[in-house]
């Protein structure tokens, strides 16, 4: 019985090998074929002409307290949303550039008009303070178009001295693909200007396409010790989502961060509000100097 018993377990045991050795385990197989990868691209022009095609702006007889101003409509002709900065280069001048006080103001629009807008300056820089400067304009979606408008105003101080002189310089506009940042800002809520001179400010940073919305958030609040919402939506003002809620140090210093389960979010406005103020998923409250606003309107993508 013994050896039979051995016999029956090497039998066993050779049996167990030859199935490892030949790996006959039952299997299916399907094959997806025909994928691709395709990319998309960013383009676009300024009053439809691109290049350097575009007519130069010329202001004779500039005198102390006048305005005059270089506006013009950035058009995204590409397949993607894009972000659009623009700087003053090659500036050539014999002091000019000091005594001419600077305005911008942009307005993104889709096929049924105004959709958001910020000023970033207001005659609180001269042209030789934002020379080679990126001034971002922000976010524009692809099939719209944004009108920037510039002024420059020469200062009612400049005297005699500036009689008989030119300045030139060239204005770049430049379109990047959307890179998961956007800074937020203290605004005026009346022009929705930029508090360019407030040392309150945040920047959120995200992942354009993922599977969730992996962010973080780092700023100053307007307010110390204060307890804020970090909201996303169309208009937060009238509804939206809640990524993360913390509290700012005595220094006003916040810090956010977290994985949040959205859905696929376009053209979204971000605030960092009052906790207090923000209730049912819609503001209950608005006292707008204690937040900070976007830049740019963002794009996430759920993948």
């Amino acid at each position: 019985m013994k050896k039979i018993a051995k016999s029956l377990m090497m039998i066993a045991a050779v049996a167990v090998m030859a199935i490892g050795a030949t790996g006959a385990y039952f299997t299916d197989q399907v094959e997806v074929t025909g994928n691709t990868l395709e990319t998309g691209t960013i383009a676009i022009d300024v009053d439809g002409e691109v290049d350097s095609n575009h007519a130069s702006y010329n202001f004779p007889d500039m005198k102390p307290g006048f305005v005059v101003d270089s506006d013009f409509v950035v058009n995204n002709t590409g397949s993607n949303p894009a972000n659009i900065t623009k700087k003053l280069v090659n500036v050539t001048d014999k002091g000019l550039a000091n005594v001419i006080e600077y305005k911008l103001a942009v307005e993104v629009h889709d096929a049924n008009g105004f959709v958001w807008g910020q000023t970033l300056y207001n005659y609180d820089v001269t042209v030789n303070d934002i020379r080679g400067t990126n001034m971002f304009l922000g976010m524009l979606p692809a099939g719209w178009h944004m009108n920037v408008t510039e002024n420059y105003r020469m200062k009612t101080t400049a005297g005699n001295a500036y009689q008989g002189r030119t300045m030139g310089f060239d204005i770049q506009v430049l379109a990047e693909q959307l890179k998961g940042s956007v800074v937020l800002e203290d605004k005026n809520p009346t022009g929705w200007d930029v508090n360019q001179s407030s040392a309150v400010y945040g920047t959120l940073t995200y992942g354009v396409m993922d599977s969730m919305f992996n962010y973080s958030f780092n700023g100053v609040a307007p307010s110390a010790n204060t307890s804020y919402s970090l909201v996303i939506g169309d208009d937060p003002y009238y509804g939206g989502e809640v990524l993360g809620v913390g509290t700012s140090d005595g220094s006003g210093n916040i810090a956010l961060s977290g994985s949040v389960d959205l859905g696929t979010k376009l053209n979204q406005k971000v605030w960092l509000v009052l906790s207090s103020h923000w209730t049912g998923g819609t503001m209950s409250g608005w006292a707008p100097t204690k937040y900070l606003f976007e830049t740019g309107l963002i794009d996430y993508y759920k993948s």
